[in-house]
């Protein structure tokens, strides 16, 4: 208990390196060390148990390809409870400052901060790429850029790609990550029960190319300050928005804004209005059914 790991620099996994082994890790703090993959830790091919893990001020420094700068996990299972991924800085050319998960089957995150991770190419806060089964439960992702050529510049907090496989999320907030909060993009798994808040856009939805009985789904979102775009969708009902709260705060710009194909939105809230079955479209607050009752189901 209580390790502290620092000031080392290697190839792949700066602070921790596990590869072919399945450890329970409890009480960690990783700092202060660099890799191209895992800058803080680096886990293949893994079960992974982690308790209690801080992992701050760790980078990136390589000059080629890599990412992760806190962790960076790939073919592996890992379970991360009562965490903080924090103040890692990814640089040349790397993904993911905080976490990337490459092809990862079973991942579950409970109570873990993600926050002040700063990347200078792709996804400040944390970046999902193929695998499947993953459940994050009371996550906060929060104040993550992406800073190229020192601008600030899109995807600040998450990114999933590639995915089909089951995403849960319970209890998850991504918010002022500067320009861009959720990136989703070749995804053909619902994403439910998300708040987004405090981002130039919110949430970008793009590329969906499903078939007409099996729509994509965006369910039980929360989205305010910060619009919603949607583009490259294939057809009218491969995007579906339903049971959501959006609310820009803004006369400037949509809140829903469609660049290519077309989205549906249902039994949802809106100020700005939008057609739509069971809407609630008005600049006052959302009337819920019966809140004292924890029905928070719209009153049309």
């Amino acid at each position: 208990g209580n390790t502290e790991v620092h000031w080392y620099n290697y190839p792949l996994g700066g602070g921790l390196c596990i590869s072919n082994a399945n450890p329970t890790l409890e009480d960690l703090y990783i700092s202060g060390n660099t890799a191209y993959m895992g800058g803080g830790l680096y886990f293949s091919n893994s079960e992974s148990r982690i308790d209690g893990l801080i992992v701050a001020d760790n980078t990136r420094g390589y000059d080629w390809y890599g990412g992760g700068a806190g962790l960076y996990a790939r073919n592996s299972s890992i379970s991360l409870l009562n965490s903080k991924i924090v103040n890692n800085i990814g640089t040349t050319e790397g993904v993911g400052a905080g976490v990337v998960l490459q092809s990862c089957n079973g991942i579950y995150f409970n109570n873990v901060l993600i926050s002040g991770n700063q990347s200078d190419r792709e996804v400040g806060g944390i970046y999902i790429t193929g695998g499947g089964n993953v459940n994050f439960t009371d996550v906060e992702i929060s104040y993550n850029i992406e800073d190229t050529q020192q601008q600030g510049y899109l995807e600040g907090g998450m990114k999933i790609s590639h995915w089909s496989d089951t995403f849960t999320f319970n209890n998850v907030s991504i918010h002022h990550n500067g320009v861009l909060g959720l990136n989703i993009e070749y995804v053909t798994a619902p994403i439910e029960n998300v708040v987004v808040y405090s981002q130039s856009t919110n949430l970008k939805i793009g590329s969906f190319n499903f078939p007409d009985d099996n729509p994509g789904v965006i369910n039980h979102l929360t989205s305010s300050n910060g619009r919603i775009y949607i583009s490259n969708v294939s057809s009218p009902d491969s995007c579906i928005i339903k049971n959501s709260i959006i609310d820009f705060n803004s006369d400037s710009e949509q809140e829903l804004f469609v660049n290519s194909g077309a989205a549906v939105l249902n039994y949802s809230h809106m100020t700005t209005g939008w057609d739509g079955n069971g809407n609630s479209n008005t600049s006052g607050n959302p009337l819920f059914c019966n809140p004292d009752s924890g029905d928070y189901t719209l009153a049309e």
